[in-house]
């Protein structure tokens, strides 16, 4: 699990690197409950792990790292910002309520996480 967590963060710091991207973002999902963590999918995957060797590669090539809170990243629309726990219809569905945007439910949180204001447009918005 530690080869493979190297690769991965290697593969999100070249990522990074390809598409001039300054900034990387995760989810804190530090903030969860115990009782939540049980319940997600990758709950015996060490996250932090992978974040911590990401921050470290990261600030050898100048690229930063931000924790996000998740808080309404799945509610969000990335295309018109509007909040609604309907608009996530189930643990893949998401369609807007406001614009009917519609995609995957993960996908429409990462485009919110990777905001670089995420956290002010849902303060604003919440």
């Amino acid at each position: 699990m530690n080869t493979y967590n190297h690769k991965l963060s290697r593969a999100i710091i070249n990522f990074a690197i390809q598409n001039n991207a300054g900034v990387i973002h995760f989810e804190d999902l530090g903030s969860l409950s115990e009782e939540k963590q049980k319940d997600m999918y990758l709950r015996d995957w060490n996250i932090s792990d992978i974040i911590s060797k990401t921050e470290y590669k990261a600030k050898e090539c100048g690229i930063e790292v931000h924790k996000i809170n998740p808080a309404y990243t799945s509610q969000r629309c990335s295309k018109c910002g509007h909040i609604d726990e309907k608009n996530r219809k189930s643990q893949s569905e998401f369609k807007c309520t406001q614009c009917g945007h519609e995609e995957n439910a993960d996908f429409n949180a990462s485009r919110n996480i990777a905001l670089l204001d995420v956290n002010s447009s849902l303060k604003i918005e919440s």
